[in-house]
């Protein structure tokens, strides 16, 4: 449940995240990946997938992966900023319906 939380905090960034990119998409299968914390630079970076579909979720699919720090602190200078959270990592992938069918078992 925490995730979940957690993930619906995260919804709007990750959209203004995926527009910045180009992908002006709608998403589902939000899913946490990872969470590292830096004690020392005192930030999180949290890495994510999402995956996004057109319309009333039809094609084409997409499977992004975004790394967040948080706060971006001194990343703010070298990295994009949204919402208070520094883009570290924007990756995309085309995917498949199988795929996506798949990808979404552990995120329902």
């Amino acid at each position: 449940m925490i995730e979940l939380a957690f993930l619906r905090e995260l919804g709007l960034p990750i959209l203004e995240t995926m527009s910045s990119y180009g992908d002006n998409q709608l998403f589902e299968y939000a899913r946490i990946e990872k969470i590292e914390r830096n004690r020392q630079n005192d930030y999180y970076d949290i890495s994510l997938r999402v995956i996004s579909f057109e319309g009333a979720h039809d094609q084409p699919y997409k499977l992004i992966n975004i790394t967040f720090r948080i706060p971006p602190g001194e990343s703010a200078k070298k990295y994009k900023v949204i919402s208070n959270k520094a883009i570290i990592s924007y990756k995309v992938k085309n995917i498949t319906p199988e795929e996506v069918e798949q990808l979404s078992k552990f995120t329902k």
